[in-house]
């Protein structure tokens, strides 16, 4: 009689068991999904913004001139382009940009013992906007391309790509091959003298904004546009 009430105890404690499980089982909510969390589109620090070579321009003559780290750099009026470690010191020929008429803006950055040159140069068909990338003592480019339209604006480098501006046009390029990975046109606007020239781009993890120059008496709004670095894509 004992033995048999003991079996049933156990019994009952078993089912009781089994029966808790089910339920606790059967509360237990499952794992909520985590939400997507949009990705950073924060500044690039590794961008840099090579300086405009200047010039008195008090004449159609005048040289161009630079100071880059420890070195001078010069580009006569034709293209001529120099450097020495002092001023007033003895020049070596870097390599010649060969304009037919003058050159009117230069742009110069050392990359990895070459050069990449984006400057404006007048011929007896117009003016143009020029890129090209050079080797020392070599005035035959590696590479060289022609944009259509005048005013380069500041152009931006990260590492082996420049964003390069004109009249209407941005365009990024791989500095190595001349490339052009994506280029927006046409965008310049007579009417409302939108996009004629621009201003430095801002280079963010995704996207890339440009932002053209207001027009005294004309614009003063400066308008902007965002495009996506990988696709070069428009962007919100």
């Amino acid at each position: 009689m004992l033995k048999q009430l003991v079996l049933l105890l156990l019994t009952i404690t078993a089912f009781s068991a089994c029966g808790s499980s089910d339920k606790n089982t059967a509360q237990t909510k499952p794992d909520t999904p985590a939400k997507k969390v949009a990705p950073i589109d924060s500044i690039r620090h590794s961008v840099v913004y090579p300086q405009e070579m200047s010039s008195p321009r008090q004449s159609a003559f005048d040289e161009y001139f630079v100071r880059i780290g420890d070195r001078n750099y010069y580009c006569g009026y034709k293209g001529k382009c120099e450097e020495s470690d002092t001023l007033g010191g003895k020049r070596a020929f870097l390599f010649d940009l060969k304009a037919e008429y003058l050159i009117d803006r230069v742009f110069f950055y050392p990359s990895g013992g070459n050069y990449f040159v984006v400057w404006q140069e007048t011929n007896h068909t117009g003016v143009y906007t020029n890129v090209a990338l050079f080797e020392k003592g070599n005035s035959k480019p590696l590479w060289k391309k022609r944009f259509s339209d005048p005013d380069p604006g500041q152009i931006a480098v990260d590492s082996s790509v420049a964003y390069v501006t004109t009249l209407g046009m941005v365009c990024k390029m791989d500095i190595a091959s001349g490339e052009v990975l994506w280029m927006k046109d046409s965008l310049f606007d007579p009417m409302k003298s939108r996009f004629k020239k621009f201003d430095k781009p801002i280079v963010y993890t995704n996207t890339v904004c440009f932002f053209d120059f207001p027009i005294r008496g004309r614009k003063n709004k400066r308008d902007t546009i965002k495009v996506n670095d990988q696709s070069g894509n428009f962007a919100r």
